[in-house]
């Protein structure tokens, strides 16, 4: 079985590995087994939840900054056939469930940081008695920094879809001068963890090992937003996945950060 204890991250550039710098057989053992996992994260995000807010903030939604709390929520449609959504990384505070009731929708929320063992296992064990057609994934990839831990994450949402049914992957960019600048910080933002600073770019290829590589885009106009089709019930092959991790060394996102980092010589192997 894949090693569930990645290594401990000691600074952002060091930890900054990629998907082509992982063995294709370690990424297909967490993509047959990932699912509910909690692989050991070597910072932890549950400080990094903090949205309390029951309702959108007007300047927020103005602004497209809409990856975090209910205004993460507010300017998705999924769908009138949408009864029940599953909430991974989804946190200690309700206000989304209550956002999403007013909407006529059942927020189910997975968290293994902010909720209890008995509160998760009875999400798990609801879900996989019955699938759902949507499920979300609210600024988490972002706080995580070891990729075997996102892989883990991604595969819970695609385990707990229908066939044909759709994950929603927002992505916080960072603020201020730290945004979008794809150099990852921890404890940057006035509490303890670990932020990517990166836009969703950074996270697509991931979702497309997952999912599969012509079933998972960023969205055209709403802002860091990736949605990713369920469209088989099976594991990405290892051909797919070999092909995902060559394709993603020439990405443009990771020219930009090798370009920012020239300097870095932790960074200078990513190539």
């Amino acid at each position: 079985m894949f090693n569930s204890r990645p290594r401990q991250v000691k600074s952002p550039n060091e930890g900054e590995r990629l998907i082509h710098q992982l063995k294709t057989a370690n990424i297909s053992t967490i993509l047959s087994e990932g699912a509910w996992q909690t692989y050991s994260q070597s910072i932890t995000s549950a400080a990094t939840n903090n949205d309390v807010s029951a309702t959108p903030d007007e300047n927020k939604m103005a602004n497209g900054d809409t990856s975090c709390g209910v205004e993460a929520f507010a300017d998705l449609n999924f769908g009138d056939e949408v009864k029940t959504i599953l909430d991974v990384g989804g946190g200690k505070y309700n206000v989304s469930v209550d956002f999403m009731r007013d909407r006529n929708v059942e927020l189910l929320i997975w968290d293994p940081y902010n909720r209890s063992k008995h509160h998760n296992q009875q999400i798990e064990e609801s879900i996989n008695s019955k699938k759902v057609l949507a499920a979300t994934s609210m600024s988490i990839l972002n706080v995580i920094p070891e990729p075997e831990v996102r892989l883990a994450h991604i595969t819970t949402l695609k385990h707990a879809l229908l066939l044909n049914g759709k994950a929603y992957f927002k992505v916080w960019p960072g603020e201020g001068e730290k945004k979008s600048t794809y150099q990852p910080a921890i404890n940057a933002y006035g509490s303890d963890g670990y932020q990517a600073n990166a836009g969703p770019d950074r996270f697509l290829r991931e979702i497309q090992l997952v999912f599969g590589l012509e079933n998972a885009d960023i969205h055209p106009s709403i802002p860091n937003l990736i949605i990713a089709t369920n469209r088989s019930e099976t594991v990405t092959t290892t051909s797919e996945i070999e092909k995902i991790q060559a394709l993603s060394v020439n990405d443009e996102w990771l020219t930009t950060l090798i370009a920012a980092s020239k300097t870095t010589p932790s960074l200078n192997r990513l190539k």
